[in-house]
């Protein structure tokens, strides 16, 4: 049997969040635990209640999405965040990327694709679609040649799943029994090699490759 994910919803407009507890109401593999207004409410309910994903709007009041997003990830940097937005502005949707969000959604995309993403989200930490990577490539297509017939170590490959899984390098480190100058180094390493700005980008090539 399939474990559940726990998601929070924090949209401003009315119409929206109730369409989306409609749709997830008596969802097989999702749960909602709690539905917000605004990003200090959702903060406030953070304090007893940990969703492993929130579908973030991060144009809402009291406290916007971008700032709700910094505490979020400074103090809960487990929990996964996956903004849903009617912006099509490349230059927005490209520095919610780097942030290390999940991904990246419009409004008005389809319920299925939602839930694939969530579901990849909650597996591999992101969920990149064709215009995501797109928008990732346009960062660094120029004046970056990639090396993409670097061949990733064991190691590598390891430390790729982890930073994918939003690990520090003090978590990674535990985890694999490295201390943390190694995986510093690895990770130093893999960018300075393959030519990639910043892992948001690499952690995608690595996923589109299959090499992790």
């Amino acid at each position: 049997m399939k474990s559940t994910i726990n998601i929070a919803i924090a949209e401003d407009h009315d119409i929206v969040r109730q369409g989306y507890l409609a749709l997830f109401k008596g969802h097989p593999l999702i749960n909602v635990l709690f539905d917000v207004t605004n990003g200090k409410e959702l903060y406030s309910e953070l304090k007893t209640v940990k969703p492993d994903i929130i579908l973030l709007d991060f144009e809402m009041p009291l406290m916007s999405g971008k700032e709700v997003l910094e505490k979020i990830q400074h103090k809960y940097p487990k929990i996964k965040i996956i903004i849903i937005s009617a912006t099509t502005r490349d230059i927005t949707i490209l520095e919610y990327l780097k942030r290390g969000v999940g991904s990246f959604l419009y409004k008005n995309c389809k319920f299925d694709k939602l839930v694939e993403a969530i579901v990849a989200v909650h597996k591999n930490g992101v969920y990149y679609d064709d215009h995501l990577s797109e928008i990732l490539q346009k960062d660094f297509s120029v004046p970056r040649e990639i090396n993409e017939e670097f061949e990733f170590s064991e190691i590598d490959k390891n430390i790729l799943r982890l930073i994918r899984d939003g690990l520090t390098s003090r978590e990674i480190g535990e985890q694999l029994h490295l201390n943390n100058r190694t995986v510093e180094w690895h990770r130093s390493q893999m960018l300075k090699k393959t030519n990639f700005p910043n892992f948001t980008a690499l952690t995608a090539f690595a996923i589109r490759k299959n090499i992790i």
